[in-house]
């Protein structure tokens, strides 16, 4: 049988779900239980096997509210690293903000962002500020998630790093974007080639 912190280590089922379960889980074994105990004609052979699945899907209920518990607690750490992920990258990536620094933090985090829809990067002026946000938000999802045993800010500043030596390279692969952005936001006249 798993163990609960196995089965709570499975990110694809919720807290929730593994609460479920556990309620699924002794409600069968309430009813085995009742049967067992009626006043069926069993054999002590059948009364025995029933007892034992009673007694498993009693074990399969306590490991499934053991991993509810386990997997709460992750949830609610993994929250609370993403919030200070999100608070150490306010100084450094929250504050990005010409049209250049932006597409660069797009081009690090979400490439393939700026490969999709090129005809509205060029007319759409809202759609920087969107993508950027989304950025943001994935990169401080990347970070929560990345060596949980460095502290934030050293994550934060590796990231930052990382990104200030990449930075030129994105800025020159995307140059066009970013002037046909920055006229669209005013940090360049309307006719400047």
């Amino acid at each position: 049988m798993l163990k609960a912190s196995d089965l709570a280590a499975k990110a694809l089922t919720s807290a929730d779900e593994h609460k479920r379960t556990a309620t699924t889980l002794r409600r069968l074994s309430g009813g085995l239980s009742a049967q067992r105990d009626s006043a069926l004609d069993l054999s002590e052979k059948e009364k025995l096997i029933l007892n034992e699945a009673v007694q498993l899907l009693d074990r399969m209920a306590d490991v499934a509210a053991q991993a509810a518990s386990l997997r709460k607690k992750a949830d609610q750490a993994a929250e609370a690293r993403r919030e200070a992920i999100k608070a150490a990258t306010a100084s450094t990536f929250g504050r990005l903000s010409t049209v250049a620094d932006r597409v660069a933090l797009i081009g690090a985090v979400q490439s393939y962002s700026l490969r999709h829809n090129t005809a509205e990067w060029v007319t759409n002026k809202h759609m920087l500020a969107d993508v950027f946000r989304d950025a943001l938000d994935g990169l401080t999802w990347t970070l929560a998630g990345a060596d949980t045993t460095k502290p934030v800010a050293e994550v934060v500043a590796q990231a930052w790093a990382k990104f200030q030596d990449g930075r030129v390279a994105i800025e020159d692969q995307h140059a066009r974007l970013i002037v046909a952005q920055q006229r669209l936001h005013g940090e360049l006249p309307a006719n400047n080639n």
